[in-house]
């Protein structure tokens, strides 16, 4: 049975002890991110974050349960694990590094994790470019190699059927 934290819809100041688990120290911050969930890219608020997941406010939170990517400040991925009118909380898939999305180099980890840290999103862009291109290369490559074998199915379909006639008519001049 999923835990209540799970089914949680309401909003997280309604909560308050409903599961009784360790919290992370969550700290108040007025970021701005982009977000990407099951419709188009949408301008999100982080209100509150913690290493293990955030606070956002945006006009239409995604539904719970629904995973969304974060770019900008913070760049995450995470699962919607409540949502409000206006606000929703996601749990995130990798720590958040919080000294460096506070600007606080002197806070201490409690725990070292390797993180993945996303290239940045013209690095992205060119990556794509690239792939495209390739992508382009490799169709225009095999057009050509199905051109020129049909070219020479033709070709060889053109000779046999005019090369019947002559050979009957040098037949029949010998």
């Amino acid at each position: 049975m999923p835990s209540p934290s799970r089914l949680w819809t309401g909003s997280p100041h309604d909560k308050r002890d409903a599961v009784s688990k360790s919290r992370d120290t969550r700290h108040v911050v007025e970021l701005r991110a982009r977000m990407q969930g099951d419709g188009p890219l949408v301008d999100v608020r982080i209100r509150n974050i913690s290493s293990r997941g955030m606070m956002l406010e945006a006009p239409d939170p995604p539904r719970v349960g629904a995973y969304v990517e974060l770019f900008g400040t913070v760049t995450a991925v995470g699962r919607v694990v409540w949502k409000d009118e206006d606000s929703f909380g996601i749990s995130t898939r990798d720590r958040v590094n919080l000294p460096v999305v506070l600007g606080k180099p002197e806070m201490k980890a409690r725990r070292a994790t390797p993180k993945l840290v996303a290239a940045p999103r013209e690095s992205r862009i060119e990556a794509a470019d690239e792939s495209r291109m390739l992508g382009r290369a490799i169709d225009f490559t095999l057009i050509a190699i199905a051109v020129m074998a049909l070219s020479g199915l033709f070709a060889l379909i053109a000779y046999s059927v005019l090369s019947r006639p002559l050979e009957t008519l040098v037949h029949m001049l010998k």
